[in-house]
């Protein structure tokens, strides 16, 4: 609706994770490296955490756009919640056809799969998203994956996603076993202010309007202060921003647009937990 009106040529905040808009800040580029790093050099066994919102579904869209042909990627983005089930998702995403009898039979399909795929020159990666709902014996047989091997390297490469309860889950003593494999280790945490000025000008710099500075510095203070630094949440709070500035035929978000929209944005949503004290928020409600 406000495309137009301030000259933009794509939605600047846009709720899907498109990877044309990745904020490349230190952590995510401290967490690519990482991540491409254990699977080029077959590592085994990673994990990647953070909020809800934090960026995780851009990160590892982002990853496997990053992986070479050699690499084969079976991504599971909702893991089933029975036993078995996951072994048999990694089966259809990895296009291993043919009747299964049992868990065990599974995991020696898998395995012959994975040393054809190292006889051909080729890695393969899985991904599990959102393994914080995976529980101990779903975890015990992504175990059993894990020790896949031959003398030299890892035939599989394994990176689960999720939320901070993943982390939780994995330190207790009976996933010990697996969470000791745990060789890139990353986490993401909310966005400082500097990094929340840099990924909304970045945003608007890809959407279309380079250099332009279309938020004014009390407004970012006050959309940093609200949203905790949570990109998902920046990009829902910009987006309001912006709408309510077209309304007024008005060029550039105002602290008090901000503060306006912010608060009535305040009513429709539960605040995310901060991950670390922050300032005390500039939003302030008139009163007559």
């Amino acid at each position: 609706m406000y495309l137009e009106h301030f000259g933009f040529r794509e939605e600047p905040f846009r709720m899907t994770p498109d990877p044309m808009f990745f904020f490349p800040s230190k952590q995510h580029r401290a967490a690519i490296a990482g991540l491409v790093y254990l699977v080029e050099f077959r590592k085994g066994f990673g994990i990647l955490t953070g909020g809800i919102g934090t960026g995780k579904t851009m990160l590892t869209r982002i990853l496997l756009s990053r992986l070479g042909t050699d690499t084969r990627t079976a991504l599971i983005v909702h893991p089933p919640r029975k036993r078995g089930d996951l072994l048999q998702a990694i089966m259809d995403e990895l296009q291993i056809t043919g009747e299964s009898n049992g868990n065990y039979d599974r995991i020696g399909r898998i395995q012959q799969y994975l040393l054809e795929q190292l006889q051909e020159g080729q890695n393969v990666v899985l991904i599990i998203d959102e393994a914080q709902h995976l529980d101990v014996n779903m975890l015990e047989e992504v175990r059993m994956l894990s020790n896949m091997e031959t003398d030299k390297e890892k035939i599989l490469q394994i990176i689960l996603v999720g939320q901070e309860e993943l982390r939780a889950t994995l330190s207790t003593h009976e996933l010990r076993q697996l969470s000791q494999r745990i060789v890139v280790n990353c986490t993401l945490e909310p966005f400082t202010f500097n990094d929340t000025c840099e990924y909304i000008q970045h945003r608007i710099d890809v959407a279309g309007l380079p250099g332009v500075e279309l938020f004014d510095l009390e407004a970012l203070q006050v959309i940093h202060d609200f949203t905790h630094g949570v990109p998902r949440v920046i990009n829902s709070a910009c987006d309001r921003c912006l709408l309510a500035e077209y309304a007024k035929r008005s060029g550039r978000v105002t602290v008090q647009t901000a503060q306006a929209v912010l608060a009535e944005f305040a009513q429709l949503r539960v605040e995310p937990k901060p991950a670390t004290p922050i300032r005390k928020s500039l939003i302030q409600t008139s009163r007559a």
